[in-house]
């Protein structure tokens, strides 16, 4: 990776400060200075800024449970993005908050409607992300959702096999439906189209009154986070996507 790059990827340095730096003289790499921004690093170098190392950050993993009135976003001119909640001190344990400039960089693997609440994770490793949201990677979303009414065994199969949405070319993949109620179901998807879910509802002659995502994947929401809350991901719901 050049150097510029990685001193830019692992601290809060923009890309303009990190050349600035370099070209005054205040980077070393294996305590040699350098002034050519695009040195090749590897994990074998040291590389330090007037003397202190800057190390590799690890990538950073969180499940949010999401509340209703924040857009899934890094920034938004009418709502609350998410990625507020997590620089606002809402973590299940206040010391895990990272700092904002790595925040702002996070990823939303499968994203919320406004008005939708639970599971968001988020990330800055763009390969996991990918492996979230691709529907080729069959990553199935479940979803809880109250209904305005009853919903009939015609309704049930025709969104197991899969319905054609208005202005789509092809029908939506398979879903899995679980009753709990007459008016409130389970449903899981592996795909993330706009409004999906409602729309899938609305098509076999229904509507959402609420809705709740509840799992992705091997990753079930954590019942001890509140709406807003956040925290890490464990290494094995990590490696669950993996």
């Amino acid at each position: 990776m050049r150097l510029d790059k990685f001193i830019a990827n692992n601290s809060s340095y923009s890309r303009t400060e990190v050349k600035r730096l370099i070209k005054n003289k205040t980077v070393c790499v294996d305590k040699k200075i350098t002034t050519d921004t695009g040195f090749t690093v590897t994990s074998q170098n040291t590389i330090r800024i007037d003397g202190e190392i800057i190390e590799a950050i690890k990538p950073l993993y969180i499940m949010l449970n999401k509340p209703t009135g924040y857009v899934c976003a890094n920034k938004d001119s009418i709502h609350s993005p998410v990625v507020d909640l997590i620089t606002e001190q809402h973590a299940l344990q206040s010391d895990q908050t990272p700092p904002k400039y790595r925040a702002q960089s996070l990823q939303i693997a499968g994203r919320l409607d406004v008005d939708t609440t639970g599971l968001v994770l988020l990330t800055d490793n763009g390969d996991w992300n990918h492996r979230v949201t691709s529907p080729k990677k069959a990553c199935f979303k479940r979803y809880r959702v109250n209904l305005e009414k009853p919903l009939d065994d015609t309704a049930i199969k025709l969104l197991c096999e899969g319905v054609m949405l208005h202005g789509e070319k092809a029908a939506t993949l398979p879903a899995t439906v679980e009753l709990i109620s007459n008016t409130e179901v389970l449903l899981s998807i592996q795909e993330g189209r706009f409004h999906q879910v409602k729309r899938m509802f609305v098509k076999v002659g229904n509507s959402v009154i609420k809705l709740h995502r509840e799992a992705i994947g091997a990753i079930e929401l954590n019942t001890n986070l509140k709406p807003g809350q956040w925290r890490h991901l464990t290494n094995e719901e990590i490696e669950a996507i993996n």
